[in-house]
């Protein structure tokens, strides 16, 4: 998908840069071996090895549920005996219960906002999303009586 392959490029830019992140300074890790694992599924899917660690990435385009959360933790736990480090790509908006949850896990969450500024600290074009449609119902608009 478009989306993974302009994480997967972003990802290959990161150089050990030191950046503000929650307000904390955070160090943005040289990555390696970056691989797209599931790119039409929803979330997409990437791993990757970084300097000390390894990362799990997931890219959601539609609005991050606390279930979202939790299955991400759980996933990310159960089969590994390191767990690796994660970061949560939101495209469409997180459930304000969802982020909390995930920064309790310690994951790096990440907002459209916020992956155009890495976009744009390594001059690559910003990521520009278009929502779908809520539904494909089409809602009439109120009839004002006109009086004759």
């Amino acid at each position: 998908s478009e989306s993974a392959h302009r994480l997967t490029e972003l990802l290959r830019m990161f150089a050990g840069d030191r950046v503000e992140w929650d307000g904390k300074a955070r160090q943005l890790p040289v990555m390696k071996n970056i691989q797209v694992e599931e790119a039409d599924a929803q979330p997409v899917r990437l791993t990757a090895a970084g300097e000390a660690c390894l990362w799990e990435f997931r890219i959601f385009s539609r609005m991050v549920t606390e279930s979202d959360v939790r299955r991400l933790d759980a996933q990310t736990r159960a089969p590994l005996k390191i767990r690796p480090k994660v970061m949560l790509v939101h495209l469409a908006g997180m459930d304000p219960n969802a982020k909390l949850l995930a920064k309790n896990l310690k994951f790096w969450v990440v907002s459209l906002h916020r992956l155009n500024i890495l976009l744009d600290l390594h001059q690559l074009p910003k990521f520009v999303w278009v929502a779908e449609p809520p539904s494909a119902e089409r809602v009439e608009p109120a009839q004002i009586p006109v009086r004759a």
